[in-house]
């Protein structure tokens, strides 16, 4: 019997292991779809600039590594969005060449849009040497920029978010669990700054207005307020 050599074994291992998993993560544009909502905040998002070195790489599991077809900073990207056409901003995707305030203000003028979100992309991989025991860890960093309509950057902030789940020696759709758990992780994050939203603002433009209107209404329903002074307090709102 000839025995194999234990250089040979640990080489073939090597090469059977370090392969390389390519995901096409699936870009969502329903956000963009939706019909547009009257007197709503039109926002712009602009993908993130992805700033890693290596733009395609983004896991490792075990010796097998994990690329991205899809640019990971477009899903981000689309996942905010999603969550901004639920609080009821209209949404529109643009790609803004360069963050000059003038080219900013105009692409924002030429789009009827009030705000411009954008960012870049810092950090997003996720890793587990031993998967059969320890769970894939993911960590994402990003910096969120958000901009009015004179092209002036009144928020930016960096956040970053831990995530785990366990892989083992899964199908590869327990890998793109982990990317959209990831990306919903970083997201959700994101929405629960204060700061952010008091940024962001209201989604409708006439909040206040609407509000003295139910005001009004409620006192005038509950007899707090006779015909003649609804009607006088409604016209000085009007105005």
């Amino acid at each position: 019997m000839k025995l194999i050599k234990p250089g040979v074994i640990l080489f073939t291992v090597f090469i059977l292991g370090c392969a390389t998993q390519t995901f096409n993560i699936l870009e969502n544009d329903e956000a963009y779809r939706k019909t547009a909502i009257t007197g709503a905040v039109k926002v712009i998002t602009a993908n993130f600039e992805d700033l890693r070195k290596n733009k395609e790489m983004i896991g490792r599991v075990g010796l097998s590594y994990a690329q991205a077809a899809t640019p990971v900073t477009a899903k981000i990207t689309d996942a905010i969005a999603s969550e901004l056409a639920k609080e009821g901003f209209n949404l529109v995707k643009l790609q803004v060449a360069g963050k000059n305030k003038d080219e900013i203000a105009k692409a924002l003028k030429d789009n009827n849009a009030d705000l411009l979100l954008t960012g870049t992309l810092d950090y997003f991989y996720f890793c587990s040497l031993d998967a059969l025991i320890k769970s894939a860890k993911g960590r994402v960093d990003f910096t969120l920029e958000l901009y009015n309509s004179n092209g002036v950057m009144i928020f930016s902030k960096k956040y970053s978010t831990l995530t785990a789940k366990w892989i083992g020696f899964s199908p590869r759709d327990k890998y793109v669990e982990l990317i959209e758990q990831m990306i919903a992780v970083a997201v959700t994050d994101l929405f629960r700054d204060r700061k952010f939203i008091r940024a962001l603002g209201p989604a409708d433009k006439n909040i206040k207005l609407l509000t003295g209107l139910e005001r009004l209404i409620r006192l005038h329903s509950t007899g707090h307020l006779s015909d003649e002074e609804f009607n006088k307090a409604k016209s000085r709102l009007l105005e």
